[in-house]
């Protein structure tokens, strides 16, 4: 039998925080992976094959915590990489659990120079069992030791890597559709149905059937690429940046009446791959306010290139409505 591989620290650069990334093992550049591809309390994290393009249960963030960091699944910013003791009595493996406040040893991190270390105990680091090279192996903590499968690097992946969803388009023939988003399973909602200027707009789960206050049509502003987002509550109310600043990051999204000649950019948007742009400004898109993926978070103005991509990555799904025979 071959004997493991030793190798020196590596002396790789601290991860980006806030910034998407693969989480890559030196022993074979297979990556950390939420198996299922399921943000579920307790699901392992294993090592595979990485996937092109880029899946979501495969890409990480570095989280600042108290000089240390979590590590984030770009499934679900509430888990985090967790180390849970093995019911079978080998020790410490991978999951990815809810984050626990105050913050928790076997959810810290230390990177020193290629090994992640886990807060847990002294000199426990992330470790491949066995110094294994197959699809599936476990992710577990093993002593500091310079084995191979304790050396990691990281990849940034931007949002423009990622696996794409088709570019929306307007329906031709207004019928309603969800504006969902790509991560978690949240749509456009009017608060509480109430078809009055001035209603937020937040970020909820789907109903079925489909309810009015979830759905949207796009009608053309002038051939200018902009359109307006219209509710189905009432179509001459329609998505307006509350407070209509050019330049402003965190402004609400409300319902208002249409404005039909000038001063109505702030109530014309524009698709850019899957981000919805503003009018306003190009560098203004729409994202879920934090936390942004629980119900009710209200839909707000963002800016591209800031902290999880996700929550404003969007798609147009058609909602079939029946009104009855």
């Amino acid at each position: 039998m071959t004997n493991p591989v030793i190798c020196p620290m590596g002396g790789g650069p601290e991860p980006t925080t806030g910034s998407t990334c693969h989480i890559t093992n030196k022993l074979n550049q297979k990556v950390l992976d939420v198996e299922y591809g399921e943000a579920k309390e307790g699901n392992p994290v294993l090592m595979w094959e990485k996937k092109n393009p880029p899946v979501q249960n495969q890409l990480w963030i570095f989280e600042p915590c108290d000089g240390n960091y979590h590590i984030v699944s770009c499934l679900n910013p509430c888990f985090v990489l967790t180390f849970k003791d093995n019911p079978n009595g080998c020790g410490y493996y991978a999951t990815v659990c809810q984050k626990i406040q105050p913050p928790c040893p076997t959810q810290l991190f230390k990177w020193c120079d290629d090994n992640i270390v886990c807060l847990f105990g002294e000199n426990l680091c992330v470790d491949v069992e066995g110094v294994c090279t197959n699809d599936g192996a476990l992710v577990v903590l093993g002593l500091q030791s310079g084995l191979i499968s304790q050396h990691w690097y990281t990849e940034e992946c931007c949002i423009g890597e990622m696996q794409q969803f088709p570019q929306p388009t307007p329906l031709q023939v207004p019928q309603g559709f969800f504006i969902e988003n790509n991560a978690v399973d949240r749509v456009f909602t009017v608060v509480d149905g109430n078809a009055t200027e001035g209603t937020h707009v937040v970020s909820s789960a789907k109903k079925y059937p489909p309810s009015l206050n979830q759905m949207w049509n796009m009608t053309d502003a002038g051939g200018n690429g902009y359109y307006f987002i219209e509710s189905m509550l009432n179509p001459n109310l329609v998505l307006d940046v509350e407070q209509g600043n050019t330049n402003s990051v965190g402004q609400h999204l409300i319902i208002w009446g249409r404005k039909i000649n000038t001063g109505n950019e702030n109530q014309l948007f524009r698709w850019n791959g899957n981000m919805l742009e503003s009018a306003l400004n190009p560098s203004l898109v729409l994202e879920i306010e934090n936390p942004w993926d629980v119900d009710g978070s209200k839909i707000m103005t963002g800016q591209v290139g800031s902290e999880y991509e996700q929550k404003r990555s969007w798609n147009m799904v058609p909602a079939i409505f029946h009104t009855g025979m």
